[in-house]
Protein backbone atom coordinates (compact mmCIF):
# COMPACT_ATOMS: atom_id res chain seq x y z
CA UNK A 1 0.00 0.00 0.00
CA UNK A 2 1.19 3.06 -1.00
CA UNK A 3 -1.48 5.71 -0.26
CA UNK A 4 -4.70 5.51 1.27
CA UNK A 5 -7.55 8.25 1.49
CA UNK A 6 -11.18 7.76 2.87
CA UNK A 7 -14.61 9.82 2.37
CA UNK A 8 -17.54 8.88 3.06
CA UNK A 9 -20.82 8.87 0.77
CA UNK A 10 -24.27 8.19 1.15
CA UNK A 11 -25.51 4.62 -0.41
CA UNK A 12 -28.19 6.63 -2.54
CA UNK A 13 -25.52 9.39 -4.05
CA UNK A 14 -25.63 8.56 -7.69
CA UNK A 15 -22.98 6.36 -9.25
CA UNK A 16 -21.90 8.73 -11.81
CA UNK A 17 -20.87 11.10 -8.83
CA UNK A 18 -19.49 8.31 -6.62
CA UNK A 19 -17.20 7.15 -9.79
CA UNK A 20 -16.15 10.75 -10.04
CA UNK A 21 -15.00 11.21 -6.67
CA UNK A 22 -12.97 7.80 -6.69
CA UNK A 23 -11.25 9.19 -10.38
CA UNK A 24 -10.52 12.11 -8.44
CA UNK A 25 -9.03 9.94 -5.37
CA UNK A 26 -7.33 7.99 -7.65
CA UNK A 27 -5.50 10.66 -9.86
CA UNK A 28 -4.11 12.66 -6.81
CA UNK A 29 -2.98 9.61 -4.91
CA UNK A 30 -1.19 8.09 -7.53
CA UNK A 31 2.57 8.49 -8.00
CA UNK A 32 3.29 11.11 -10.78
CA UNK A 33 3.95 9.67 -14.40
CA UNK A 34 2.48 6.23 -12.98
CA UNK A 35 -0.30 4.23 -15.01
CA UNK A 36 -3.82 3.05 -13.71
CA UNK A 37 -3.24 -0.85 -14.62
CA UNK A 38 -6.40 -1.93 -12.38
CA UNK A 39 -9.05 -1.16 -10.43
CA UNK A 40 -10.68 -3.27 -7.76
CA UNK A 41 -14.17 -1.78 -6.78
CA UNK A 42 -16.20 -3.09 -3.48
CA UNK A 43 -19.42 -2.24 -3.19
CA UNK A 44 -22.02 -3.10 -0.31
CA UNK A 45 -24.64 -4.94 -2.56
CA UNK A 46 -25.25 -8.42 -4.24
CA UNK A 47 -23.14 -8.46 -7.70
CA UNK A 48 -23.61 -9.98 -10.90
CA UNK A 49 -21.21 -10.04 -13.54
CA UNK A 50 -20.95 -6.54 -12.67
CA UNK A 51 -24.18 -5.88 -12.34
CA UNK A 52 -25.05 -4.37 -9.12
CA UNK A 53 -28.50 -6.39 -8.05
CA UNK A 54 -30.38 -4.83 -5.17
CA UNK A 55 -31.89 -1.12 -5.63
CA UNK A 56 -33.64 -1.65 -1.78
CA UNK A 57 -29.79 -2.15 -0.43
CA UNK A 58 -27.83 0.28 -2.86
CA UNK A 59 -30.04 2.62 -4.55
CA UNK A 60 -27.73 4.98 -6.08
CA UNK A 61 -26.45 2.08 -8.44
CA UNK A 62 -29.99 0.62 -9.18
CA UNK A 63 -29.18 -2.26 -12.12
CA UNK A 64 -25.66 -0.48 -12.82
CA UNK A 65 -23.39 -2.70 -14.86
CA UNK A 66 -20.36 -0.87 -12.36
CA UNK A 67 -17.62 -2.97 -14.02
CA UNK A 68 -18.38 -1.17 -17.57
CA UNK A 69 -19.12 2.15 -15.85
CA UNK A 70 -16.48 1.81 -13.92
CA UNK A 71 -13.97 1.12 -16.61
CA UNK A 72 -14.95 3.88 -18.61
CA UNK A 73 -14.45 6.30 -15.37
CA UNK A 74 -11.06 4.89 -14.67
CA UNK A 75 -9.78 4.36 -18.20
CA UNK A 76 -8.32 1.19 -17.27
CA UNK A 77 -9.92 -2.55 -16.59
CA UNK A 78 -12.24 -2.84 -13.38
CA UNK A 79 -13.14 -5.93 -11.55
CA UNK A 80 -16.30 -5.41 -9.11
CA UNK A 81 -16.60 -7.42 -5.71
CA UNK A 82 -19.44 -7.55 -2.78
CA UNK A 83 -16.74 -5.45 0.01
CA UNK A 84 -17.88 -8.49 2.16
CA UNK A 85 -16.44 -11.09 -0.19
CA UNK A 86 -13.51 -8.51 -0.41
CA UNK A 87 -12.84 -8.75 2.99
CA UNK A 88 -12.93 -12.70 3.29
CA UNK A 89 -10.29 -13.22 0.59
CA UNK A 90 -7.87 -10.33 2.76
CA UNK A 91 -8.60 -12.14 5.91
CA UNK A 92 -7.78 -15.47 3.97
CA UNK A 93 -4.96 -14.09 2.44
CA UNK A 94 -3.26 -11.87 4.76
CA UNK A 95 -5.21 -12.20 7.99
CA UNK A 96 -6.67 -13.66 10.91
CA UNK A 97 -8.33 -16.73 8.89
CA UNK A 98 -4.87 -17.49 6.91
CA UNK A 99 -4.15 -21.28 6.84
CA UNK A 100 -8.23 -22.21 7.41
CA UNK A 101 -9.34 -23.78 4.12
CA UNK A 102 -12.81 -22.40 4.95
CA UNK A 103 -13.86 -19.72 7.23
CA UNK A 104 -16.87 -16.89 7.17
CA UNK A 105 -16.19 -13.00 7.22
CA UNK A 106 -18.86 -10.69 8.57
CA UNK A 107 -19.22 -6.84 7.86
CA UNK A 108 -21.29 -5.25 10.40
CA UNK A 109 -21.84 -1.55 9.46
CA UNK A 110 -24.60 0.65 8.15
CA UNK A 111 -25.78 -3.45 6.78
CA UNK A 112 -24.74 -7.14 7.60
CA UNK A 113 -22.71 -9.07 4.95
CA UNK A 114 -20.73 -12.01 4.55
CA UNK A 115 -18.20 -13.53 2.87
CA UNK A 116 -17.51 -17.03 2.66
CA UNK A 117 -14.19 -19.26 1.80
CA UNK A 118 -14.45 -22.36 0.84
CA UNK A 119 -11.94 -24.68 0.14
CA UNK A 120 -9.46 -21.67 -0.21
CA UNK A 121 -11.41 -20.33 -2.77
CA UNK A 122 -14.33 -17.61 -2.23
CA UNK A 123 -17.79 -18.79 -2.77
CA UNK A 124 -19.82 -16.60 -4.36
CA UNK A 125 -23.21 -18.93 -5.24
CA UNK A 126 -25.05 -18.79 -8.55
CA UNK A 127 -26.01 -15.42 -8.85
CA UNK A 128 -22.86 -13.72 -6.84
CA UNK A 129 -24.99 -12.82 -3.77
CA UNK A 130 -24.24 -15.59 -1.43
CA UNK A 131 -23.68 -14.35 2.28
CA UNK A 132 -26.49 -11.76 2.79
CA UNK A 133 -27.07 -13.13 6.09
CA UNK A 134 -28.49 -9.59 7.35
CA UNK A 135 -31.42 -10.43 5.49
CA UNK A 136 -31.99 -13.87 6.93
CA UNK A 137 -35.62 -13.50 9.42
CA UNK A 138 -35.91 -13.43 12.62
CA UNK A 139 -39.17 -11.86 13.09
CA UNK A 140 -41.44 -11.45 10.50
CA UNK A 141 -43.36 -9.29 12.74
CA UNK A 142 -40.50 -7.17 13.36
CA UNK A 143 -38.86 -3.98 12.56
CA UNK A 144 -38.83 -3.18 8.97
CA UNK A 145 -35.94 -3.54 6.81
CA UNK A 146 -35.14 -1.47 4.01
CA UNK A 147 -34.66 -5.13 1.87
CA UNK A 148 -38.46 -4.53 2.21
CA UNK A 149 -38.42 -7.49 4.59
CA UNK A 150 -39.01 -7.37 8.41
CA UNK A 151 -37.25 -8.97 11.15
CA UNK A 152 -33.89 -9.34 9.38
CA UNK A 153 -30.68 -9.67 11.16
CA UNK A 154 -29.31 -6.25 9.89
CA UNK A 155 -32.73 -4.88 11.82
CA UNK A 156 -30.92 -5.91 15.05
CA UNK A 157 -27.33 -6.00 14.78
CA UNK A 158 -26.75 -3.06 12.60
CA UNK A 159 -25.09 -0.05 13.52
CA UNK A 160 -27.61 1.95 13.25
CA UNK A 161 -29.64 -1.03 15.36
CA UNK A 162 -27.72 -0.47 18.23
CA UNK A 163 -28.54 3.28 17.80
CA UNK A 164 -31.78 3.32 17.52
CA UNK A 165 -32.08 0.91 20.92
CA UNK A 166 -29.67 4.07 22.75
CA UNK A 167 -31.92 7.04 20.99
CA UNK A 168 -33.65 8.33 24.45
CA UNK A 169 -30.48 7.68 26.65
CA UNK A 170 -27.88 8.31 24.56
CA UNK A 171 -29.36 10.42 21.56
CA UNK A 172 -27.20 11.21 18.21
CA UNK A 173 -23.94 9.51 19.70
CA UNK A 174 -22.12 7.73 17.52
CA UNK A 175 -20.67 4.20 17.80
CA UNK A 176 -17.44 5.13 19.57
CA UNK A 177 -19.46 7.17 21.74
CA UNK A 178 -21.30 4.27 22.44
CA UNK A 179 -18.54 1.74 23.09
CA UNK A 180 -16.54 4.44 25.06
CA UNK A 181 -19.66 4.70 27.34
CA UNK A 182 -20.06 0.97 27.60
CA UNK A 183 -16.85 0.88 28.74
CA UNK A 184 -17.30 2.95 31.44
CA UNK A 185 -20.15 0.30 32.73
CA UNK A 186 -23.22 1.82 31.35
CA UNK A 187 -25.87 -0.68 31.75
CA UNK A 188 -27.63 0.61 28.66
CA UNK A 189 -24.90 0.86 26.52
CA UNK A 190 -23.43 -2.65 27.35
CA UNK A 191 -26.93 -4.07 26.69
CA UNK A 192 -27.36 -2.49 23.93
CA UNK A 193 -24.34 -4.27 22.29
CA UNK A 194 -24.86 -7.52 23.91
CA UNK A 195 -28.54 -8.03 22.34
CA UNK A 196 -26.67 -7.01 18.70
CA UNK A 197 -24.20 -9.52 19.70
CA UNK A 198 -26.66 -12.14 21.04
CA UNK A 199 -28.69 -12.00 17.21
CA UNK A 200 -25.67 -12.25 15.29
CA UNK A 201 -25.00 -14.97 17.04
CA UNK A 202 -28.18 -16.30 16.53
CA UNK A 203 -27.73 -15.88 12.94
CA UNK A 204 -24.23 -17.39 12.89
CA UNK A 205 -25.45 -20.48 14.38
CA UNK A 206 -27.53 -20.95 10.81
CA UNK A 207 -24.33 -20.47 9.38
CA UNK A 208 -22.11 -22.53 10.91
CA UNK A 209 -24.58 -25.52 11.02
CA UNK A 210 -24.71 -25.42 7.33
CA UNK A 211 -20.75 -24.93 7.00
CA UNK A 212 -18.85 -25.98 9.28
CA UNK A 213 -16.52 -23.26 8.71
CA UNK A 214 -12.46 -23.42 10.39
CA UNK A 215 -13.48 -19.36 12.35
CA UNK A 216 -15.64 -16.62 11.87
CA UNK A 217 -14.33 -13.40 11.78
CA UNK A 218 -16.19 -10.22 12.54
CA UNK A 219 -15.05 -7.08 10.56
CA UNK A 220 -16.72 -3.76 9.73
CA UNK A 221 -17.52 -0.89 12.15
CA UNK A 222 -19.46 -2.82 14.95
CA UNK A 223 -16.29 -5.16 15.38
CA UNK A 224 -14.39 -1.94 17.34
CA UNK A 225 -16.64 -2.71 20.29
CA UNK A 226 -14.30 -6.07 19.98
CA UNK A 227 -15.35 -8.27 23.03
CA UNK A 228 -18.19 -6.22 24.52
CA UNK A 229 -20.08 -7.85 21.17
CA UNK A 230 -18.36 -11.00 20.50
CA UNK A 231 -18.96 -12.29 24.36
CA UNK A 232 -22.22 -12.46 24.18
CA UNK A 233 -22.23 -13.18 19.96
CA UNK A 234 -19.85 -16.74 21.12
CA UNK A 235 -22.99 -16.96 23.83
CA UNK A 236 -25.42 -16.77 21.06
CA UNK A 237 -24.00 -19.11 19.12
CA UNK A 238 -23.81 -21.46 21.76
CA UNK A 239 -27.26 -21.49 22.21
CA UNK A 240 -28.30 -22.07 18.48
CA UNK A 241 -25.49 -24.16 16.75
CA UNK A 242 -25.39 -27.96 17.39
CA UNK A 243 -22.79 -28.96 20.08
CA UNK A 244 -20.35 -30.05 17.94
CA UNK A 245 -19.98 -26.51 16.28
CA UNK A 246 -21.40 -24.64 19.24
CA UNK A 247 -17.27 -23.29 19.97
CA UNK A 248 -16.54 -22.34 16.54
CA UNK A 249 -13.79 -19.73 16.62
CA UNK A 250 -15.47 -15.95 16.59
CA UNK A 251 -13.27 -13.77 16.15
CA UNK A 252 -12.52 -9.74 15.25
CA UNK A 253 -10.71 -9.12 12.05
CA UNK A 254 -6.90 -8.10 12.17
CA UNK A 255 -7.48 -6.16 9.06
CA UNK A 256 -9.96 -3.93 10.80
CA UNK A 257 -11.94 -1.51 8.89
CA UNK A 258 -9.80 -1.70 5.72
CA UNK A 259 -10.23 -5.78 5.31
CA UNK A 260 -12.10 -4.43 2.14
CA UNK A 261 -9.76 -2.05 0.59
CA UNK A 262 -6.95 -4.83 0.97
CA UNK A 263 -9.36 -7.35 -0.61
CA UNK A 264 -9.60 -4.83 -3.95
CA UNK A 265 -6.25 -4.54 -3.46
CA UNK A 266 -5.38 -7.99 -3.76
CA UNK A 267 -8.13 -8.39 -6.45
CA UNK A 268 -6.80 -6.27 -8.70
CA UNK A 269 -3.45 -7.18 -8.08
CA UNK A 270 -4.02 -10.78 -8.80
CA UNK A 271 -5.66 -10.03 -12.17
CA UNK A 272 -3.09 -7.44 -13.42
CA UNK A 273 -1.12 -9.05 -16.51
CA UNK A 274 2.44 -7.85 -15.75
CA UNK A 275 4.51 -6.02 -18.73
CA UNK A 276 7.31 -8.14 -20.04
CA UNK A 277 10.12 -6.39 -21.52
Amino acid sequence: MLAEERRAIPPELAHEEALALAVAMTTRLRPAGSTLRHVGLGLPAPVTDGVVQSAAIFPGWRSVDARSVGAEAFGSPVDVENDANLGALAEHRIGVGRGADSSVFVKISSGVGAGIILRNELFQGTAGSAGEIGHLTFDEQGPLCRCGSRGCLETYTSVQAVQGLLASQLPGASLDEIIATAETGDVSARRALEDAGLHLGWGLAAVVNLMNPSVVVIGGDMARAGELLLESVRIGLRRHALDTLALTPVVSSRLGERASLLGAVLLAAERTELLVD
